[in-house]
């Protein structure tokens, strides 16, 4: 399998928490297992009396020998990391003493191990199955946004999970045998030219042709004609169309047609395997859930699940399901990333057409990261202290801030972490400069 590490589209695996009625989950990186483990060990060595500077150093040595250092800068660098950590996950009351003392969180928070992290990363690599399946690196970007990914469910299915219950879904042999009792399907198997239909549409077409009624003895029907219409025919039948499409047996046919109006959606299946209405004209490559009983998945969509499957089955990941919030973490793993790190937001598709109310307005449901419910976001006003309604700059307040900030000896990704920490909004480097800079031109100006 080729391997990707996220690298379009998705952002490497960072730090995660996520939390649940069943539990919280918290998901470390690499170094944070590191000073986890050094620091537990010099806690147990000094009693107590290491510092973080003790910490930073060990760790720094220890990721030396894994060769697994991740661009940290060194020790200096690691104890920036490890101070932006606290100050980002300081508000949960475990995590200090679990990363600078070694000690374990409650029975409610679990922390993902090493191995479980490891088969994650292997299982959940969506670049990676994408690239084996030979699929473009943004069809799964696309399924989602379109809608025809609609939930995280759907999602689970899509790496080899059980479908939903109450859904009829479109099997690889069913997908055949429409193409099969398709006109250019049955011509081919008949090794017959489909023009011949097209030709005669005063005889009612190849629908009309077919029936075993129509009357081929008149004067337009030659001794050619009656020996093409019995080919296909023949090839016409359901026997020989299961047959072309996979199926051993017949019966197995009829197995998924009553399992399907168990279901409910037999009148669904019936219209997608010939072809009508709402899958007629423009509608004959719909795919995704297309009704509340019925998920039509494109080719593409199978060989993903083929590699996807694979990959789960090779790595066990399918006992990572029991832990708690797995489905929030799943969403935030397996999927494309859309803007700043967070995951996609799932939506139902614009094409679903049967039976539905077209007015509906959509819901999506957004997985965040953590914590899940965030806090109410302060505006700018809020920390300068001063009304909205009397600025006539807001952004000037803002920028004045992160001077005073810079002037404290505060470095650019230092400001950019403690004002998203203060306010939840995300800005950028870049943007903090030229913020600072407007500052100091709009002062040389006065």
């Amino acid at each position: 399998m080729k391997t990707s590490y996220f690298n379009r589209k998705g952002k490497l695996p960072r730090t995660c928490y996520f939390e649940s009625s069943d539990g919280a989950l918290f998901v470390p990186t690499q170094p944070m297992y590191v000073v986890h483990a050094q620091a537990k060990r010099l806690v147990a060595e000094t009693q107590g009396k290491c510092s973080v500077r003790e910490i930073a150093r060990a760790s720094w040595m220890e990721l030396q020998r894994l060769s697994a250092e991740q661009n940290t800068g060194g020790k200096q660098g690691l104890r920036g990391l490890i101070t932006r950590q606290v100050n980002n996950w300081g508000h949960l009351p475990w995590f200090h003493n679990w990363l600078l003392r070694g000690e374990m969180p409650g029975d409610r928070v679990t922390i993902v191990s090493q191995t479980q992290l490891a088969k994650a990363r292997r299982a959940w690599d969506f670049i990676g199955h994408l690239l084996e399946a030979k699929l473009h690196p943004d069809d799964l970007s696309r399924w989602i946004k379109h809608g025809s990914i609609p939930s995280v469910q759907w999602l689970k299915w899509l790496y080899g999970f059980p479908s939903p219950s109450g859904v009829f879904v479109i099997t690889p042999k069913l997908r055949s045998l429409r193409s099969e009792m398709s006109t250019y399907g049955i011509c081919r198997a008949a090794k017959v030219s489909h023009r011949i239909f097209s030709e005669r549409k005063e005889d009612g077409g190849f629908a009309a042709m077919i029936r075993p009624e129509f009357d081929a003895s008149n004067r337009r029907a030659d001794s050619l004609l009656k020996e093409r219409l019995a080919k296909v025919r023949k090839k016409a039948q359901l026997y020989e169309c299961c047959q072309r499409a996979g199926f051993k047996r017949t019966e197995d046919y009829w197995h998924l047609l009553a399992e399907a109006e168990r279901l409910g959606a037999k009148g669904e299946l019936t219209a997608y395997l010939r072809m009508i209405k709402p899958f007629g004209r423009g509608n004959h490559n719909l795919s995704g859930l297309v009704s509340e009983k019925l998920f039509v998945p494109s080719h593409a969509m199978l060989e993903f699940r083929r590699v996807a499957m694979k990959a789960m089955q090779e790595e066990n990941a399918w006992k990572l399901q029991t832990l708690p919030s797995f489905d929030a973490w799943f969403a935030d793993w397996a999927a494309p990333y859309r803007k700043f790190g967070r995951a996609p937001g799932f939506r139902r598709s614009p094409r679903r057409a049967i039976e539905e109310d077209r007015g509906a307005s959509s819901t999506a449901t957004l997985v965040q990261r953590a914590p899940e419910v965030p806090e109410p976001t302060r505006s700018t006003a809020e920390l300068i202290g001063q009304p909205r309604e009397t600025r006539s700059k807001p952004a000037k307040e803002k920028h004045l801030k992160w001077k005073a900030w810079k002037n404290d000896g505060m470095s650019y990704g230092q400001i950019r972490d403690k004002w998203e920490s203060d306010t939840g909004e995300t800005v950028s480097r870049d943007t903090i400069i030229k913020g600072i800079k407007r500052v100091g031109e709009d002062a040389s100006s006065h």
